[in-house]
């Protein structure tokens, strides 16, 4: 989330051109979001925290479509999402600053097996169907001084499908330091706990990354306070304009009801984004967006209500468009 007092910063740039040396890192950086992605499942990589210089407050409405993907054992499933989000945040004083994100989406998942399709059909006919998410993520920070400062967040989220009974809710807490080095680089490092559905508690390393290449370059990192994430490189030729690239790891994990194809299970969902965006500016901190792309190294599985695998299915590439509108005011 970008600041007024980020956006007055990045206005006073003067306009240079990026060096080979520093697009060069900048996308090895990227390429190693990709190529950690195993690991990642253990990894968050967090979108940088915004300093809250005055009150801000936002809303946010992201609309995607997986397009049909073959799943290994036979028969596809599409994905359709939806997510709206609201944010408030600001100064209590001159050093503490606080916010709440909250957020509610669900996503769609079309099941079709195919006629005489092998092997198991559990991922299959009637797997899952419509699966809610509602987070709740209340954080605050101190602020040392214009370099450093201390990061506390507690992220919560519930995930199941429709007439989930039994638990489907996630908690933890993040601790992180916030360093930032001259007016084009911000980065945050710190640790997570959380709780998992039918699997034991995590603690995992959580980043941000917040880089101004240049007055055109920008490296960020995206994602939420929950496991997974990815980042971004975008180019911006005009000032209300820009063009992105963005790669990562996406991962849910959710509850199942008691109707599907295994009572109060959970189902996991995985895969890689490759995705090309463009970006319109409206007014200052509101935009729309656009980005198409592909879904690889996809992954469906499901475990039985004791978090036992009962099966772990790959899916072919798919392709995936997502449009989203974000207002701040």
């Amino acid at each position: 989330m970008q600041t007024r007092e980020t956006r007055r910063s990045r206005s006073r740039i003067g306009r240079r051109r990026p060096s080979m040396s520093f697009l060069s890192c900048a996308v090895a950086l990227l390429a190693a979001f990709l190529a950690a992605r195993p690991a990642l499942a253990q990894f968050t990589l967090m979108p940088p925290t915004s300093g809250y210089f005055e009150w801000q407050y936002s809303f946010e409405a992201d609309v995607g479509n997986q397009f049909p993907a073959d799943i290994n054992s036979g028969g596809e499933f599409e994905v359709l999402d939806f997510d709206i989000g609201v944010g408030i945040g600001g100064p209590i004083s001159q050093n503490f600053r606080i916010w709440l994100d909250t957020r509610y989406g669900f996503a769609n998942y079309g099941f079709d097996e195919r006629p005489g399709a092998a092997g198991c059909g559990c991922l299959r006919g009637e797997a899952w169907q419509t699966i809610h998410r509602f987070d709740f993520s209340p954080g605050a920070s101190l602020v040392l001084n214009d370099a450093i400062q201390i990061v506390a967040i507690v992220p919560m989220r519930w995930h199941g499908e429709s007439g989930a009974e039994r638990n489907a809710i996630s908690a933890g807490i993040i601790g992180a330091v916030n360093l930032r080095i001259g007016k084009r680089f911000a980065a945050s490092l710190g640790i997570g706990v959380q709780s998992e559905l039918e699997k034991a508690t995590s603690v995992y390393p959580v980043v941000s990354l917040d880089w101004q290449i240049s007055n055109q370059w920008r490296l960020t990192s995206t994602g939420s306070p929950y496991q997974g994430g990815g980042g971004k490189l975008s180019w911006t030729p005009a000032k209300r304009y820009w063009v992105s690239f963005e790669s990562g790891w996406d991962l849910r994990r959710f509850r199942l009801d008691s109707g599907g194809g295994e009572d109060d299970g959970v189902g996991q969902y995985s895969a890689v984004p490759l995705l090309l965006g463009v970006g319109i500016g409206l007014t200052e901190g509101s935009s729309v967006t656009l980005e198409g792309g592909l879904m690889v190294a996809g992954r469906l599985a499901l475990e039985d209500s004791s978090g036992n695998e009962l099966q772990d299915e790959g899916f072919d590439a798919a392709g995936v468009i997502r449009g989203s509108i974000r207002i701040e005011f």
